[in-house]
């Protein structure tokens, strides 16, 4: 692959107004930076951003620019980098770097602000790319340098190690009534009489792996939802649990998960695990009444009890 920087964007140049064009900062560095003036600085006008886009293509601006963002790749970034593409080697990880660099700044040029910012660091911060879309992006490019593919394909979300994350939910334990509809008891599971602490671990034992995919189908959505929000187009691969145990009374799931998406579903898990009740809050998954207590030979549960099951992240 041969890249070279040349700002030439491929997009429609009306997207990059259309994001940068009522953005004060960015249009008074503009000035600054290429000895322009803007009728209104708060809302440049798309005349003068066409100017200003061939003015970022005049050779002299160009290499100016580029001799301060094409600087050999930091030690530090590529090292980091390494935490998620393990062995693959040094010199593929830095081409795979600078080939986001390359691509941002041909595209977008100043306007990007990872560009921008490795431009007025002059050349001496890279910590932006550690960032999460330029991560994905880099590590897309170095899955292409490693494989010769043209394109990702479904092996990419195999290709970097996997890292296990632990998972721990502490259940509240709800006794119903049901025939006269009210609570008996609400409380965790240390708390509850024996009789009925012995069913609910039974359960949990033979149930544990429907549980997590009920609870947890709802983190892939989480993390749907939010990526057609952001505009993102990351794909997420399952949860996999690994294993699982019951500790102090606590639920204890160690998952495998991409090494490059630990912190997606951290973020999803933590801020998800409320707002999912509402699809797997009355799932059969986390309930149990007489009838599946003597079909899954749990112990004998009264006809008129239902023992409600909630898992509550525990930090």
């Amino acid at each position: 692959m041969i890249y070279k920087f040349n700002f030439m964007p491929k997009k429609d140049i009306n997207k990059i107004y259309d994001f940068v064009h009522e953005d004060e900062t960015t249009n008074k560095y503009l000035e600054k930076l290429l000895h322009v003036k803007f009728n209104d600085v708060s809302n440049m006008t798309k005349k003068e951003f066409k100017m200003i886009v061939k003015k970022l293509k005049q050779p002299s601006v160009q290499k100016n620019i580029i001799k301060v963002i094409d600087k050999k790749v930091p030690k530090k970034l590529i090292e980091y980098y390494k935490g998620f593409a393990g062995d693959i080697d040094t010199e593929i990880i830095s081409k795979g770097i600078k080939m986001f660099i390359m691509e941002s700044y041909n595209n977008e040029s100043l306007f990007n602000f990872d560009v921008k910012f490795l431009y007025d660091t002059k050349g001496r911060d890279w910590s932006t790319l550690t960032d999460t879309s330029p991560r994905e992006l880099i590590l897309q490019n170095i899955y292409l340098l490693c494989t010769g593919n043209k394109h990702i394909e479904s092996d990419f979300f195999k290709f970097f190690p996997q890292e296990t994350i632990t998972i721990r939910l502490k259940p509240k334990i709800t006794l119903i009534d049901i025939i006269n509809d009210k609570e008996i008891y609400q409380g965790s599971l240390g708390k509850i009489s024996k009789k009925y602490r012995d069913i609910v671990l039974k359960y949990l034992d033979k149930a544990h792996e429907h549980i997590f995919d009920t609870i947890f189908a709802s983190v892939l959505m989480y993390l749907s939802f939010r990526n057609v929000d952001s505009g993102d187009t990351k794909d997420y691969s399952k949860l996999k649990m690994q294993s699982f145990k019951m500790n102090k009374n606590s639920m204890v799931y160690t998952v495998f998960v991409r090494k490059d998406q630990v912190d997606y579903y951290k973020y999803a898990i933590e801020n998800d695990m409320d707002g999912g009740a509402n699809a797997w809050g009355e799932s059969d998954a986390v309930t149990i009444n007489s009838k599946k207590a003597k079909s899954m030979k749990l112990g004998k549960l009264p006809k008129d009890i239902i023992i409600d099951i909630f898992p509550m992240l525990s930090t």
